[in-house]
């Protein structure tokens, strides 16, 4: 039986994510890391006398953070231009999210993991859908607040030749559109389940039709993703009538949302500007197209975790824009950052097994777009890439030879 102080730590990790982005009252803090904090304390005390083993992508990823650490502490020393409280921060919130990751997917209940996120992401989807059915009869956008925040929706302002309009885009109980929730939960669904049946079939696909009404691109890419991936799998297992049924569900979906979009010009030609954009926004290409004359060791090295935005103001007179993980590692440390993250990426792919590859495939995906691997969402997805991962060779290797305890 599953303690109630896991039930209460599963279900406490599974509801972190929701509240990411809120700001808590406590400075630098957001909600959602004090809910992770929660998470930890709960699970340590369901199994306080065992030991948490520091193994397998979990060893190799401090290793990575101690490495970038080192760079860190190398630009410190050769820059002029430096801010050591930021440095401090994101290296504890770093340090705190693969420790929290290392111990959550170590503890926690699989069953309690799958059914809360599953629950939550089902519920999170039913809002979405009511939000934008809500919006298109009566044109009332539904929102929440949530720890004195506005959620549920942002708008974004669309000005072409004939209009302008401002777009709104639901997020259900998210502050931003929850594709990295939802995308995790369709994970869960296709893949974690040796048999698919009736009822995850349903659930996937609500959560398809969410995901493809909350207009993000980022979105459709990673369904793009987990469809790959799931027709993959099932050629490669041998396809049946359940997968043609899921691919007719999925289409069905899409239509549908095509037909409401088509209904609100402003939100036909938004949709049809982010279609045109994918690939040049400024998340993806900021760094490389923006025009800065970096020195040779700014390229070899980069300026340091943390140190990033201090630095490029000061240094180069650059405000930083939104950037995706890429960015972010050659900033935090160079061309040698971005081939140590590149090499960690490659180890972790080839030691997961094949149902932990898939959550961590969507991880890399997302962060092609976002600073994903560097944010709390690295938590969500390597805990469920860790807590499922098959024993292949290297990953029983790793717990013969790279074991690091801690008391």
């Amino acid at each position: 039986r599953t303690s109630t102080e896991n039930r209460i730590g599963a279900l406490l990790f599974a509801l972190f994510y929701f509240f990411h982005a809120i700001n808590s009252p406590v400075p630098g803090v957001k909600v959602g890391d004090l809910f992770l904090a929660a998470s930890v304390a709960a699970l340590l005390l369901t199994k306080g006398r065992d030991k948490i083993k520091l193994q397998g992508i979990h060893i190799h990823l401090f290793i990575l953070f101690y490495l970038f650490c080192l760079l860190t502490l190398v630009d410190a020393i050769v820059h002029h231009y430096v801010d050591l409280g930021g440095i401090v921060v994101r290296i504890v919130r770093w340090a705190f999210y693969i420790f929290s990751a290392c111990v959550v997917s170590q503890l926690i209940s699989k069953r309690c993991l799958y059914r809360y996120v599953i629950a939550l992401a089902l519920f999170s989807a039913a809002v979405l859908i009511l939000q934008v059915t809500v919006y298109t009869l009566a044109r009332y956008p539904i929102s929440f607040s949530v720890f004195g925040e506005k959620i549920g929706y942002s708008t974004e302002s669309l000005r072409a030749a004939a209009f302008s309009n401002s777009i709104y885009r639901f997020s259900a109980l998210f502050s931003e559109p929850a594709q990295y929730f939802e995308s995790l939960a369709l994970v869960m669904l296709l893949f974690f389940n040796d048999q698919l049946g009736r009822r995850q079939f349903l659930t996937a696909g609500i959560i398809v039709f969410s995901m493809l009404l909350s207009t993000s691109t980022y979105a459709l890419a990673l369904l793009a993703v987990i469809a790959l991936c799931f027709l993959f799998k099932h050629l490669r297992h041998g396809a049946g009538r359940r997968s043609g049924f899921l691919v007719a569900l999925i289409l069905a979906s899409a239509i549908i949302v095509l037909y409401f979009l088509l209904q609100d010009t402003s939100l036909a030609a938004y949709a049809a500007s982010k279609f045109r954009n994918i690939g040049t926004s400024s998340r993806t290409t900021f760094i490389w197209n923006s025009g800065i004359d970096f020195s040779v060791f700014d390229i070899l090295f980069g300026c340091g975790a943390g140190n990033e935005e201090y630095y490029l103001l000061k240094q180069y007179g650059v405000q930083l824009g939104y950037l995706n993980s890429l960015s972010m590692a050659f900033l935090y440390g160079g061309v040698t950052g971005l081939v140590m993250t590149a090499l960690y990426v490659l180890n972790a792919m080839a030691r997961l097994g094949e149902r932990g590859r898939v959550p961590f495939l969507i991880l890399i995906v997302m962060s092609i777009f976002s600073t994903a691997f560097f944010s709390a969402v690295m938590v969500l997805f390597m805990v469920a890439a860790t807590s499922v991962n098959e024993a292949s060779p290297a990953a029983q290797r790793d717990r013969k030879d790279m074991v690091l305890e801690l008391q």
